[in-house]
């Protein structure tokens, strides 16, 4: 099975066995290896081609999943009951399969905000929407415990997080995408009549300021929007 730039591969021998990795550059018999945690874009892990497998489908066989209709979700397993995401092969493939593609783009530690590094959030060449959600549970509780990288916004640890607090931290996200396509704000779990209009509050002020934005809640049992 041959192994090509931007594969997934899950490693089958050394220390890293077990473990998937995205494959940076292929040098003859060896592959650059790098999972954004041990081993960055800026430093991979050399290692040979056999001592690696390619992670689950080709690019081409999306195509065969794609039916009028079907819903397809497509990712790697990977430790802590994560998932790793595609590369962007499939993602190109995905898109000239399917007629909508949603990716998620970042992560939170199932913490209902964000403090995002520089380089971050990813988002995929070729997004055409971009959606950026916020939890509104975050509102009167400590920043360090809703707040993942809290540290990094200058915020103290007992600081209650405010309405104000939201606004600016969307704000700094969609200025750091890099992206030039349309930009939504969802502000999820106005699960209470007091969430939701405390989630409109921060709603009107991001539409003010150019993005489109609504209240809403997504849950088992119940799927409710106010805009």
């Amino acid at each position: 099975m041959d192994i090509a730039k931007s594969d997934l591969v899950l490693a089958t021998a050394g220390r890293e066995k077990g473990r998937l990795f995205f494959v940076v550059d292929v040098q003859n018999e060896y592959l650059l290896l790098a999972d954004g945690r041990s081993r960055r874009l800026e430093a991979p892990k050399r290692k040979k081609c056999r001592h690696v497998q390619r992670a689950g489908a080709a690019p081409e066989e999306l195509a065969a999943a794609a039916r009028p209709g079907a819903l397809v979700l497509a990712g790697y397993p990977a430790e802590s009951e994560k998932m790793v995401g595609l590369s962007p092969e499939f993602l190109v493939a995905a898109r000239r399969s399917f007629g909508h593609v949603l990716c998620e783009a970042d992560g939170s530690r199932r913490l209902p905000l964000k403090w995002h590094r520089a380089d971050e959030p990813c988002i995929p060449a070729g997004t055409d929407l971009l959606i950026q959600v916020a939890g509104l549970s975050a509102l009167d509780r400590p920043a360090a415990e809703v707040l993942h990288r809290y540290e990094l916004s200058g915020l103290p640890p007992a600081h209650r997080v405010a309405e104000e607090d939201i606004v600016r931290l969307m704000l700094r996200a969609f200025a750091h995408c890099g992206v030039s396509c349309p930009a939504v704000a969802l502000l999820n779990q106005a699960d209470t009549p007091q969430l939701c209009a405390r989630g409109e509050a921060i709603a009107r002020t991001l539409r003010a300021k150019g993005y489109p934005a609504a209240a809403g809640m997504l849950r088992e049992d119940m799927i409710g929007c106010w805009f």
